[in-house]
């Protein structure tokens, strides 16, 4: 399935918009969409706010792994 580049460098006029919305299949866009999640190609886009909470909480978790008493004389 071809589509239409959608990063014009003018935004479409509402009669290209409405041609270029009557000519999609959405049932066969979704239905690539789940094809390709379950397949494992998708990807998901979060927020920053929401990216930096899960970096913390990353964080949080490796520091209570950190056991620094086998480093003896080392500290």
């Amino acid at each position: 399935m071809k589509e239409k580049n959608m990063k014009a460098e003018k935004p479409l006029t509402d009669k290209e918009l409405e041609e270029w919305e009557s000519s999609r299949d959405l049932d066969a866009e979704l239905l690539d969409s789940v094809r390709q999640m379950k397949a494992g190609k998708g990807h998901v886009a979060m927020s920053y706010q929401e990216q930096v909470k899960r970096d913390i909480e990353a964080l949080n978790k490796v520091d209570k792994q950190d056991n620094t008493a086998d480093m003896g004389d080392y500290l």
